[in-house]
């Protein structure tokens, strides 16, 4: 599992758009000696595999995907120190160099710093490489902790006429001089802001709201009243069956306000639409145009806005509906899709029964509809239609090209 490990205060700083580093009087023991925080998966504002750029919004969240941290993503860092001799008696000298340690900057609400990395920045993570010369031959030996790198380097030495064994006594004896020696290295810091972060396991919340009304042959039924087998309606009028329904209990004192649902206020996308207020979570794609539109990118602060905490119930309850295709169905009256596989099914609280229903995962190819999941990719004159503020030209034309290639397609 992934760790995110807090950076000394003053380490990195902030001031405009210039980021500054003062390493000053630190070493690399202030970076090592700071606790690892394991977590789960990185909540972020996309159904799908994404990646993060500078200024992008992440949560951290555990197993039971409470929100540990909040912030944004920074860009790369790697931090660095110089080879350092170490003595071994009056023969022999070590030369100790630490791998250097990269990962993800990450900055929190409060403005404090982490590292987000896969092994933590626990020096038991951290690779060494040794070199020592003999007899006029340098002998290197790399190792994942100084322990072992020096036993790889004793082995490689110890066979060396006259001083091998002297040599390979020493360096055995010599962990605590080159740990000490390598802790208390000055240290250089680098900060790619250009720097991104591949996603491909982040997770989500599912979809439809408890008493969210869905189109049936027999009328609009409750989506918890809702089992597989039963069958709804497409866009089109043609009924197609329920393959699984998946649910998700969340306890609101859990959220974050990424999390909490979306209310798309009756009549806020046209024609109508919804005819009553429709609640989905952010990342729940609503078709309009025929473009699929995750709804926190839809937010315009009055008719379709984030639903404050202190308006929900302690505890609610969020459903999803898996067809045998990626479909276009009707929630409240409104266009909206069914379940697709790039959002885990292991989310949801009812995923042994799926199991138990299938026997494993499947694979649902994403309807060819260009999705649109931030407010800033919106064309703008849907943004104007809807209140969502307006965009330049330039992403208006190169829209509109993704568009005419999508539909040649």
């Amino acid at each position: 599992m992934p760790y995110f490990t807090e950076l000394p205060e003053g380490l990195i700083q902030i001031e405009g758009d210039t980021i500054i580093i003062d390493t000053n009087d630190l070493n690399l023991l202030n970076i090592t000696n700071q606790p690892d925080n394991e977590f789960s998966l990185y909540d972020v504002e996309s159904p799908t595999g994404t990646t993060l750029s500078n200024g992008d919004e992440l949560s951290l969240v555990d197993s039971d995907e409470n929100t540990l941290i909040s912030g944004t993503y920074v860009g790369d860092i790697t931090v660095s120190t110089a080879s350092v001799e170490v003595g071994l008696g009056a023969l022999f000298s070590l030369g100790a160099t630490l791998n250097p340690l990269e990962g993800e900057l990450f900055q929190d609400e409060s403005g404090n710093f982490y590292v987000i990395s896969e092994d933590g920045l626990d020096p038991s993570h951290l690779g060494v490489e040794l070199t020592i010369t003999l007899a006029g031959n340098e002998y290197t030996a790399v190792g994942a902790d100084v322990s072992e790198a020096l036993e790889n380097l004793a082995s490689a030495v110890e066979d060396v006429p006259l001083v091998g064994g002297t040599a390979a006594a020493l360096i055995r004896g010599a962990g605590d001089a080159v740990q000490d020696a390598l802790d208390t290295a000055a240290i250089t810091v680098e900060v790619d802001e250009t720097g991104t972060m591949d996603l491909t396991d982040e997770e989500v919340l599912p979809c439809f709201l408890h008493g969210t009304l869905i189109a049936t042959p027999d009328g609009e039924k409750p989506v918890e009243t809702l089992v597989a087998g039963d069958e709804i309606l497409a866009h089109t009028g043609k009924a197609i069956t329920i393959k699984w329904v998946g649910r998700r209990t969340v306890r609101n004192n859990r959220l974050d306000s990424r999390h909490l649902p979306v209310c798309i206020k009756a009549g806020s996308l046209g024609d109508g639409l919804p005819h009553s207020d429709l609640y989905v979570t952010a990342d729940h794609g609503m078709i309009i145009d025929d473009m699929v539109i995750n709804a926190g990118a839809l937010v315009n602060g009055s008719s379709i806005c984030f639903v404050d905490s202190t308006a929900m119930p302690s505890e609610f309850t969020y459903y999803h509906i898996e067809t045998e295709n990626h479909d276009e169905i009707l929630a409240n009256g409104a266009p909206t899709e069914t379940f697709v596989d790039y959002i885990g099914r292991k989310s949801f609280d009812n995923h042994d029964e799926y199991l138990a229903l299938y026997g494993a995962e499947r694979i649902i190819p994403e309807m060819k509809r260009i999705r649109i999941s931030a407010r800033r990719q919106l064309p703008a004159y849907l943004c104007e239609r809807l209140g969502a503020g307006s965009f330049s030209d330039q992403v208006d034309r190169e829209f509109d090209v993704l568009m005419a290639k999508l539909k040649a397609a």
